[in-house]
């Protein structure tokens, strides 16, 4: 079951759709309270193209998304792209985002007394 929470915008790849022969846009997510990686695929025959249009037009910025639904498909768990995104943190870099978000899960590591990586080897 999906979580709510805030997805910040990894990458993206712009790419020629295999079903419709458009531009298509695949968009690398990430969520931040679940930590895991979500993808989503935006083309304009689908018509999501206009709830995350300046998201693409912005390729360098950093995002910090809300509003975003999630799906399950065959194995895995998309990002809706008919969600339409809300943004609520937009940075010119986007290094700075995940810079912030890395500092917010240290944070949480710390109040919760694990340091993640540290598990790894219990």
């Amino acid at each position: 079951m999906a979580i709510k929470q805030p997805y910040v915008v990894l990458k993206q790849e712009a790419s020629i759709s295999k079903r419709y022969g458009t531009p298509m846009t695949k968009i690398t997510l990430l969520g931040v309270k679940d930590r895991r990686e979500y993808v989503t695929y935006v083309d304009a025959p689908n018509r999501n193209h206009k709830n995350w249009s300046h998201i693409i037009n912005n390729p360098d910025h950093g995002f910090v998304l809300r509003n975003i639904k999630t799906k399950q498909h065959k194995d895995k768990e998309l990002v809706d792209a008919d969600s339409k995104p809300i943004i609520e943190v937009e940075m010119e870099n986007d290094q700075e985002i995940m810079r912030q978000v890395a500092d917010i899960w240290a944070e949480e590591d710390l109040k919760n007394g694990s340091d993640r990586f540290g598990d790894l080897f219990k």
